[in-house]
């Protein structure tokens, strides 16, 4: 037999021979790459276990070991878990199947780990899976912490809402009877040494009302529960009005008051009127407050700030104390005032000029101001106000209080309707029904007085009941024993819902209210009322409501309130 070389019958056996070198060469450097990565892995701080696909432990670091009292050599291989007391299971960003929380028995107690499972292949080609926990027992405790402070913190603001809102209602209810018995007792014959008593209180009651709702303006923005409007209005209207409320406090003064607006800036915008009539009483105020001589003006013009449409300046210009430079920098800060401590002689919680300043910022503007001592001060607010899709021709100027003729003719020509009304008043505070009732009677008004809501209702079953006589109108306290005013408004309405085949003129609703935000008058207008006078109101304001909602067109929105219902 004839014998080959060994190279004969294996040709390529120098390559296999490196093709295996090769190989074991890799599996050694994969060996050690594998040793590497599990010595890093001993040095961490999270817990790290590798587990086969059957659970069996393939590897735990050193900080697993550790966290449960086992050794690698005594778990290695086996299903072990830790003693598991509680699961949750969150969300992840790192981890396709998110994040498990356990509480589980460890050295030190009951800890909260934060599992991240992973799934991969090992070095032999089979799938794995590999568990990295993190100890985030004090972070969850710190977190439930700041949750409750958090939540007390809400829950204060919340109460001191409340708080404020019952004071302020507390407070207005009887600034009624003083403000409105004031009122009267002016409008009869009196001395002129008790005229001006009479006028101190009056003016004192009215400071008052002013604090509570700074106080309350301040509370409402600091728990960021402001809201604005955004409804189209006049602006030369607006700013007419409000010169027009402080004008005569200067002219008692000696102190000329004018205001005009720059044919550029559009007569109608769109904003919240309340809170831009707000900056400018308070920012006027403010200049009648330290001007004894000369004038204070008011301009309005477009602020003229490139990149910055819409924008309206409102600048209040007066020729008072001034402003010195330490006090220019404090004066927009929270209860300070425009004066230094010895030069002080004029109240006030030094409210105002602030949250004008954030009401200001709250429309996309702001407010600054400048001045010298003894030469006065400007004030400048800038307000974000665009203009609104229907102009009027743009308005002017004017000098001292507004003059309403048209408006006071026809209030004239309204009183000889209201001598034949019959007016529905349901009030619980005496004092409070004592003024409703003769001012109404003072306008030649029947009027009918209940102190409940429940008997309001039952008032109007009657006269609905007997076919008459009928209501003209109803004013309605809001918080009344038995039932409050919504309660009772929604009664009243399904009455007339109930009985609108009789074809019952629907009377008007007014709510009386001692809760002045906005949100209670949108509240009672949801149930269904007309109208919302806050209170303390005087005679003009109670007038000038009735006046409104007893001409012939004024029962129309009650209609369609019900109806729609």
């Amino acid at each position: 037999m004839r014998l080959w070389p060994l190279a004969a019958h294996w040709p390529n056996r120098d390559a296999s021979v490196c093709d295996i070198e090769t190989i074991n060469d890799a599996r050694w450097q994969l060996a050690d790459a594998e040793a590497r990565f599990r010595s890093l892995l001993d040095t961490q701080s999270d817990l790290i276990a590798r587990r086969s696909a059957d659970g069996r432990l393939a590897f735990v670091n050193r900080a697993y070991c550790s966290a449960f009292g086992v050794s690698a050599a005594e778990i290695s291989g086996t299903r072990f878990q830790p003693k598991t007391l509680a699961i949750e299971h969150q969300r992840s960003e790192s981890s396709q199947n998110g994040c498990v929380l356990e509480l589980v028995e460890t050295q030190q107690g009951a800890r909260w780990i934060a599992w991240d499972d992973q799934r991969f292949i090992d070095a032999n080609g089979d799938v794995a899976f590999q568990r990295i926990g993190r100890d985030v027992t004090d972070d969850r405790r710190i977190a439930c912490e700041l949750r409750q402070a958090r939540d007390q913190a809400e829950a204060a603001n919340r109460a001191k809402s409340r708080f404020l809102a019952a004071m302020s209602h507390e407070i207005r209810t009887p600034m009624t009877g003083i403000l409105g018995m004031t009122g009267l007792l002016r409008a009869t014959p009196t001395t002129l040494d008790q005229q001006t008593y009479l006028r101190a209180v009056d003016e004192s009651a009215r400071a008052l009302l002013q604090l509570v709702d700074e106080i309350l303006d301040f509370s409402k923005i600091e728990a960021g529960k402001l809201e604005l409007a955004c409804r189209e209005f006049s602006l030369p209207e607006c700013v007419g009005k409000a010169v027009a409320l402080l004008a005569p406090r200067a002219d008692a003064k000696g102190v000329a008051v004018s205001w005009s607006i720059d044919p550029g800036v559009p007569e109608i915008v769109v904003g919240d009127e309340a809170r831009v009539r707000q900056i400018l009483l308070n920012l006027l105020s403010n200049s009648v407050k330290f001007t004894d001589v000369g004038r204070i003006t008011v301009s309005i013009a477009p602020d003229g700030r490139a990149g910055e449409p819409w924008r309206v300046a409102i600048e209040i210009r007066d020729t008072g104390i001034g402003l010195y430079p330490d006090v220019i920098d404090n004066l927009f800060n929270d209860f300070e005032q425009g004066e230094t401590l010895h030069q002080r002689h004029q109240g006030g919680t030094g409210l105002g000029l602030a949250i004008s300043k954030r009401l200001a910022r709250a429309m996309g503007g702001d407010i600054s101001a400048v001045g010298e001592p003894g030469e006065g001060a400007t004030f400048t607010a800038v307000l974000r106000l665009p203009p609104a899709t229907s102009q009027r021709p743009a308005a002017g100027n004017g000098v001292g209080p507004v003059i309403r003729s048209a408006e006071g003719s026809a209030q004239r020509q309204s009183h000889a309707g209201i001598r034949k009304l019959r007016i529905l008043i349901a009030e619980d505070n005496e004092i409070n029904a004592l003024l409703a009732c003769r001012i109404i009677e003072t306008m030649g008004a029947t009027v009918t007085l209940v102190g409940t809501g429940r008997a309001a209702v039952t008032e109007i079953a009657k006269s609905i009941g007997s076919r008459g006589p009928y209501f003209d109108l109803i004013l309605m306290d809001m918080f009344m024993p038995m039932m409050n005013g919504i309660e009772a408004t929604a009664g009243i309405l399904a009455l007339f819902a109930e009985h609108r085949d009789l074809g019952i003129p629907v009377a008007p609703i007014i709510a009386l209210t001692a809760n002045a935000y906005s949100e209670d008058r949108q509240r009672c207008l949801d149930a269904g009322m007309s109208d919302y006078l806050a209170k303390p109101f005087d005679a003009a304001q109670l007038t000038a409501v009735v006046v409104k909602w007893v001409t012939p067109t004024a029962a129309q929105p009650v209609f369609r309130t019900w109806a729609a219902s």
